[in-house]
């Protein structure tokens, strides 16, 4: 088994993959900190891999990609300055099998900012907010001794839009007002629920609408299931985590 051990011991939660695919029903929302259950997963899917949640460690990862037609170090060399490739060639990284790096940086501690789970700033370049692989090759210390990403890392967290209707200049000129009354709108939505025949649709808009207010992963799913218990006749979890997973892998893409 690949040594999760002593991330669980330290509070991480992780979860059995296949390749980069979870194992789990939930996928990385079933992610356990337990003992007992990572022993579990690993009887039951034998020579798994595993992934752990960056978001419960206030975590961010720089994942440089160098297979195929990408070449993460080359956008490092082109898009990064001496000091900041300095800086990276210190942090604690893990090796992956194909030739890429996960530099680990933590974010301050109030930094309040609502994430994507996927940012891409350069090609062969990514910013991972939620879960990564764990290759268990960690170098340069211990996951548990990562460095405060400075300034420039957090700016390649680039905002996103709260909405499909409005960006973030038109928050300043239509005023806070507008602000208010699109959330309590929603929040009105959220509460009347809708009629029998209509759930599914009903919950697929209002799972994609709070999904591009910019809310996290874990904040939607929740809401979603909040949403479907105020149905007359809810839907079953599992028509829940469909509806979830097809609008959350499209409109995060």
């Amino acid at each position: 088994m690949m040594n999760v051990n002593n991330l669980v011991e330290n509070g991480f939660e992780v979860f059995p993959v296949n390749g980069k695919k979870p194992l789990t029903e939930h996928g990385y929302l079933s992610a356990s900190s337990e003992i007992l259950q990572v022993w579990e997963w690993e009887r039951k899917y034998k020579n798994c891999g595993w992934g752990f949640r960056l978001d419960q460690q206030q975590l961010i990862v720089i994942d440089v990609d160098n297979h195929g037609n990408n070449d993460g170090n080359q956008s490092i060399k082109a898009n990064f300055t001496d000091e900041q490739r300095q800086f990276l060639s210190s942090c604690v990284y893990d090796k992956t099998p194909n030739n890429g790096y996960h530099f680990f940086l933590r974010l301050p501690d109030l930094f309040a900012k609502k994430l994507k789970e996927t940012y891409q700033p350069f090609k062969g370049v990514e910013i991972k907010t939620v879960c990564i692989n764990y290759y268990d090759n960690i170098r340069n210390g211990s996951l548990f001794d990562v460095p405060i990403a400075p300034d420039w890392a957090l700016k390649l967290l680039k905002d996103k839009p709260v909405n499909n209707n409005y960006s973030s200049s038109d928050f300043k000129a239509r005023g806070h007002h507008k602000i208010a009354s699109y959330w309590v709108k929603n929040l009105k939505d959220l509460m009347q629920g809708t009629e029998q025949g209509n759930r599914n649709v009903w919950l697929t808009s209002v799972c994609g609408t709070w999904i591009n207010s910019g809310l996290s992963a874990d904040e939607v799913f929740k809401l979603v299931q909040f949403a479907n218990m105020n149905l007359t006749h809810p839907l079953d979890n599992k028509e829940i985590l469909t509806i979830f997973n097809s609008i959350y892998r499209k409109d995060c893409k």
